[in-house]
């Protein structure tokens, strides 16, 4: 390539950057032209709002990281508590505060919570508002402090955990808004100020009456209000007698109203071991506060062992293939079978067997004219065997072995004023001597307790004619093919021993049988699903004031020629059911399928087969 000379390299410049005059500019020397001033207050304010952002975020960093948290929250708070208490006896609990910031509380206010089994003694200082435990504390300057003691008992069960709470809501002299502390002071309960143990015998024979003595003592310096004992029985321990006796008949627990400091309290119970007991045996009791509510706050237990050595004597009782508490239906028939032996070595002399019966009404709902009594002597309710009835009782030999059966009806119709809701049998044994040990001694087996139902009762029946004469049934009668006729259906329910409630009777419409919507009911409603064809009668509560009562509804038939001849079906079979109050049994009773038939209809019996 050929080089251009410097004089066309000039020539070339002049013609890129010369002026309208012909000159070059000179290009060593730039001037500055002026921008737009828009632009600068754009800039301007871009670098200002820069910079208020990066106050803003070092703001946010110092706050999150507790810079300036620990100036605007300056109550720092703190909880003296025991570790442990125990329960019924006073504990104290002190909820410090401190301002520690660098600026004064301008508002302090505290609320105190506790746990329902706590039982405030005392408050120092005095609450503002003693009912809701509130303190208006005022203003708190730079670096003041003050607490809250709170002196309290817990009836809580042991063991446990319980707490204290102090909501402290505060405003620092320099803010406009409130924070909140929490304090909490925590105590495991595991002691308590009652004490118990009980003592009874190392050993006992089944028969032998025998004595166990409970003793509660409080062993704090404070009264002890409200307390429960109660009895832990083994199983076959049946009680004679207690000494206090108990608070109810049968509940083996005593309430002490107060025991002062260093107070003893005893409970003996006596009784004795069934025939069937065998073994070490437990007797307990349980040591408990109560609060006004009844609830059982647990304190102690103690128990003590016996060892039952077993008997040369055995006999039981069965009911109806049973030997545990069951439920029957009036009416029904009680089989029992009473068995005995003697299983040891020595012969029982002039051994005697008693079958008791009690209840809670002196008449046992028991139909004892058809009664087979097994050739039992009958005094009122109860049954003995002796050796008139059974000879080889005169001297019960060893090897010895029998069954006594007896069957007792249940009368169909207990009375609820007199008659007895649940029968109790129990079997015992006695005996002048057995071996060389004389004295006369009783045994008792394990009691049955059998519950009796109410006497539910039901009843239906389709009718034309009402038993006055008015008809309430619509159409020829009998009914004929491609008519219609009507009919109404009577359901009845009937009980006079318990108390019933959830009483359904219910029964499925057969495909061809219209629904009139024509119903009515003494008591309860009635109603009728279209989707299932189920007719309901309910009845929520049926008290004995009510001994029996009605339902109707209405039914519509148009025969078909196929159903020449024959009676037309109504209803289903029909079921009936109810809650016994007493016994809670669900009871139960069934009904046939009703047709045109028609039988408790006197007007329209024999016109129930349907003509052409």
């Amino acid at each position: 390539m050929r080089r251009k000379t410097d004089e066309q390299i000039k020539e070339e410049l002049r013609a890129i950057y010369a002026g309208k005059d012909g000159q070059i500019p000179d290009l060593t020397r730039l001037e500055r032209r002026g921008g737009s001033g828009l632009t600068r207050v754009l800039v301007r304010l871009i670098f200002v709002l820069g910079v208020l952002s990066v106050v803003a975020w070092g703001g946010f960093f110092i706050w999150s990281r507790g810079g300036i948290a620990n100036v605007s929250r300056p109550l720092t708070t703190d909880v003296d508590a025991p570790e442990t208490v125990r329960s019924g006896e006073e504990s104290f609990f002190t909820f410090r505060y401190e301002n520690d910031g660098n600026a004064p509380i301008a508002s302090l206010e505290a609320k105190l919570s506790f746990p329902p089994d706590f039982f405030v003694t005392s408050l120092n200082p005095a609450p503002t508002n003693a009912e809701t435990l509130v303190w208006t504390l005022g203003s708190l300057s730079r670096g003041s402090d003050g607490a809250i003691t709170v002196g309290g008992v817990f009836r809580s069960e042991v063991p446990s955990e319980e707490s204290l709470q102090a909501m402290f809501t505060y405003r620092p002299g320099n803010f406009s808004s409130d924070f909140q502390d929490i304090a909490t002071a925590k105590a495991k309960v595991n002691d308590s100020v009652l004490d118990a143990t009980i003592t009874g015998p190392e050993k006992a024979m089944p028969g032998d009456e025998v004595s166990y003595v409970i003793n509660v003592q409080n062993s704090g310096v404070r009264e002890a209000t409200g307390v429960l004992v109660a009895a832990v029985l083994p199983d076959g321990f049946s009680v004679t007698g207690t000494e206090p006796a108990a608070d109810e008949p049968g509940t083996e627990a005593w309430t002490v109203a107060s025991l002062v400091p260093g107070e003893l309290k005893a409970v003996t119970i006596k009784g004795r071991y069934t025939a069937t007991v065998e073994g070490e045996q437990m007797m307990g009791t349980r040591v408990s506060f109560l609060n006004d509510q009844k609830t059982e706050f647990l304190q102690t237990e103690a128990e003590v062992k016996t060892n039952v050595l077993g008997g040369t004597i055995a006999f039981g009782l069965v009911i109806n293939g049973s030997t545990s508490e069951q439920t029957v239906d009036p009416g029904d028939m009680l089989r029992i079978s009473v068995n005995y032996g003697n299983d040891g070595t020595d012969t029982a002399e002039n051994f005697v067997l008693t079958l008791a019966l009690s209840g809670d009404a002196a008449q046992m709902p028991i139909d004892w004219t058809n009664a087979e009594l097994g050739n039992a002597a009958r005094s009122g309710n109860t049954l003995t065997w002796d050796r008139s009835v059974v000879p080889t009782f005169a001297s019960f030999a060893p090897d010895t072995v029998g069954v006594i059966d007896l069957s007792l009806p249940l009368v169909s119709s207990p009375n609820a004023s007199t008659a007895s809701t649940a029968i109790t049998f129990l079997l015992s044994a006695s005996m002048d001597q057995i071996g060389s040990l004389e004295g006369a001694r009783s045994i008792d087996a394990s009691p049955i307790v059998v519950r009796v139902n109410s006497d539910l009762r039901s009843s239906a029946h389709a009718e034309y004619f009402t038993p006055d004469g008015e008809a309430v049934g619509t159409g020829p009668l009998p009914p004929e093919a491609g008519k219609t006729t009507s009919y109404r259906i009577v359901w009845h329910v009937a009980n006079s021993f318990h108390p019933l409630e959830n009483v359904r009777m219910t029964t499925n419409l057969p495909p061809k049988v219209t629904w009139t919507n024509r119903t009515a009911a003494a008591i309860g409603t009635v109603s009728f699903d279209e989707t299932t064809r189920i007719v309901t009668w309910i009845i929520p509560s049926l008290p004995l004031s009510v001994p029996g009562s009605e339902a109707t509804f209405d039914v519509a038939i148009t025969p078909g020629d196929d159903d020449v001849g024959s009676f037309y079906k109504l209803t289903n079979a029909i079921a009936v059911e109810a809650t016994d109050t007493i016994t809670k049994d669900q009871l139960a009773d069934g009904i046939d399928i009703l047709t045109t038939e028609l039988p408790e209809d006197t007007e329209a019996a024999g016109k129930g087969v349907v003509g052409e």
